[in-house]
């Protein structure tokens, strides 16, 4: 006797359609009794624990299925999808089938289908220049497109800037329902502060809030000024990021230029020889780049085949040129993203006519991140100062602009400032290269000795952050030693120390015990002692080194207890 289950479930929506983001979806089951034993009484039961979904009908009870039957059964079960269902996302859902002496378990994956409105370029429909530029407030129009699965339902969208030089006047704007992979194009009114620099870098975020309550955020670039302008005026490539290969490189020339006083010229080249000239950028939006090319070469009825002029997109042909052409100008579309260009000249084997060369002149590259601000700090992450009671004390956090373009800053503490610290929040522009200093006052007046904390954020308009700790040791005064209570398990000095600590253990009880020395942020620096100890006191010593015998850059660490009564003790080990 043989008793066997066949279950194939099946899921849609209320209209019959496969299952979306927000849907209530409805399950079916085909089920076949392939055995030679009749079922009766079966129960049918619907689980999940996937956060995105709510089971609203999840039991069935089917009375009896006879040996050899099968049967549909239609909209068993019903459940909720949440509206913010990540696109693609699947849902492990199980059925389970109970009969008697019969237990089956049969696992239903189902893939959700959800919109993903993504910001993914950006123009300047009403300025000549298609760049925003320094007191200037303009409309920008910028495109999203829906990159799901599903379509989106009408809503709005919310544009941001990150700083104060660069401002969305409109709060938000109705966005249209988006089929997949449709785009649509939404105008916002945007300001550039009149002391915004050129090549300003500035970062806007967009949330995208579609009619089913759907949050998508993204975020696009976007530079102020002039145009990236490549005239080689400089008469070298050290402007932009050229990659200039050792073999037969490019040089700059002034006999033959199309503006100004110089040009790029391929190099000279025997038969069977190429000259290239490279440079790989990441474009900020949908574009084009735009240059001036003149060539002098033999010519034939088929280009590539005999001595050429070539321009590449990441490998990809975007045209040829030979024979004796004088200026012309080149546009070739460029999508946002990351993009080597090559411009090229190579020759075939045979025949050499004219002055063999290619020259390149006035390039206007599309947005891209040429001039990129990168925020350093000294110090990166704790700023410590040492004082004894009623002192006052003045250091500085040097913050640096180690890239390119000019950065805008923001420093500010966390919380309150508190009333043993001078401080002042506030916002400045640094350019490229540029370093200022942020004064901290201490002030110990009527603190006992102890230690003080507090944090510093400081952030670009890229919203790259640093957190600087604030320490403030109070000590106790020169020549006594930290009081020792009879009850005290722990006793370090001396403390502050310079090249050794004395430790103090006082055991009560035997047992297993694990002494560590971590520092500020948790992380373990040594390891002093795991083992076995007997009542009694026990004297450890430490010399500031890590488990590699280096010693740690900061100079606040902890001592870490761990025993089998007590998880553990954290004393302070103040170092100078």
């Amino acid at each position: 006797m043989q008793r066997a289950l066949l279950i194939h479930p099946s899921a849609h929506n209320l209209s019959g359609q496969v299952v979306q983001y927000g849907d209530l979806a409805m399950v079916d089951l085909q089920v076949a009794n392939p055995g030679t034993l009749s079922f009766q009484d079966v129960l049918f039961t619907l689980r999940s624990d996937d956060p995105y979904i709510t089971i609203i009908d999840s039991v069935f009870r089917m009375n009896t299925l006879p040996t050899g039957d099968s049967i549909s059964l239609f909209n068993l079960f019903s459940f909720l999808i949440e509206p913010n269902t990540p696109n693609g996302h699947i849902l492990a859902l199980v059925i389970h089938a109970n009969a008697s002496n019969y237990h089956q378990i049969r696992p239903f994956d189902l893939s959700v289908s959800s919109p993903m409105l993504e910001a993914v370029t950006y123009s300047f429909p009403d300025d000549p220049n298609d760049r925003l530029e320094a007191g200037e407030t303009t409309r920008i129009g910028i495109v999203f497109q829906n990159t799901g699965s599903a379509g989106s339902a009408a809503g709005y969208v919310k544009a941001a800037g990150t700083d104060n030089l660069i401002t969305l006047l409109t709060d938000s704007v109705s966005i249209p329902a988006i089929s997949p992979l449709e785009k649509v194009t939404l105008d916002f009114l945007i300001s550039a502060d009149g002391s915004t620099p050129d090549d300003y870098l500035a970062k806007l975020n967009l949330t995208a809030v579609d009619g089913k309550g759907v949050v998508c955020r993204s975020s696009l670039f976007l530079q102020t000024g002039h145009e990236h302008l490549e005239d080689f005026e400089s008469a070298d490539f050290t402007r932009f990021p050229w990659n200039l290969p050792n073999y037969k490189p490019w040089g700059i020339v002034n006999d033959t230029v199309f503006q100004g006083s110089h040009a790029a010229r391929s190099a000279g080249l025997f038969h069977s020889d190429q000259s290239n000239l490279d440079i790989t950028l990441t474009t900020l939006r949908d574009d084009s780049v735009i240059f001036y090319l003149a060539v002098s070469s033999e010519k034939t009825l088929f280009e590539r085949y005999s001595d050429y002029a070539g321009f590449f997109i990441d490998g990809s042909d975007q045209g040829a040129w030979d024979g004796a052409k004088p200026w012309q100008r080149i546009t070739i579309p460029v999508k946002k993203g990351v993009h080597m260009f090559r411009w090229m000249y190579r020759k075939d084997s045979v025949v050499t006519v004219g002055n063999d060369g290619v020259w390149l002149d006035n390039i206007r590259f599309p947005d891209a991140l040429l001039l990129t601000p990168v925020l350093s700090t000294i110090p990166d992450t704790v700023l410590e100062v040492s004082l004894y009671a009623s002192e006052q004390e003045s250091a500085s956090i040097m913050v640096m602009n180690t890239g390119k373009g000019s950065m805008y800053i923001t420093h500010e503490i966390f919380g309150n400032l508190p009333p043993w610290m001078d401080f002042q929040s506030g916002t400045m522009l640094l350019p490229s290269g540029g370093k200022i200093f942020l004064p901290i006052g201490f002030n110990s007046s009527g603190l006992g000795p102890g230690v003080y904390s507090t944090r510093i954020r400081i952030k670009n308009q890229l919203e790259e952050e640093k957190n600087i700790h604030v320490v403030m040791h109070v000590l106790f005064p020169p020549g006594v030693d930290e009081p020792v209570n009879p009850g005290d398990l722990v006793r370090v000095f001396p403390n502050p120390f310079n090249d050794l600590v004395n430790i103090l253990i006082r055991q009560q009880t035997a047992g297993w015990i694990s002494i560590d020395i971590i520092d500020l942020f948790g992380r373990k620096v040594k390891n002093l002692f795991e083992g076995s100890l007997i009542p009694g006191e026990h004297h450890l010593s430490w010399d500031g080194c890590d488990e590699h015998g280096d010693k740690p850059a900061s100079h606040l660490f902890f001592i870490r207890i761990a025993s089998a009564t007590n998880d553990h003790s954290v004393i302070l080990i103040k170092g100078s």
